[in-house]
């Protein structure tokens, strides 16, 4: 249960992480579209 339990605790902030990176990706092209559009 331990060894599981670490297991699932190592994963969620990977898990986190790829969220984040996912969001900042899509946040920067969208900045990316919109200063295309308004120049």
């Amino acid at each position: 249960m331990v060894h599981d339990n670490g297991i699932i605790n190592q994963s969620k902030p990977v898990i986190l992480n790829n969220e984040e990176k996912l969001d900042r990706i899509s946040h920067t092209l969208v900045f990316y579209v919109n200063g295309k559009e308004n120049s």
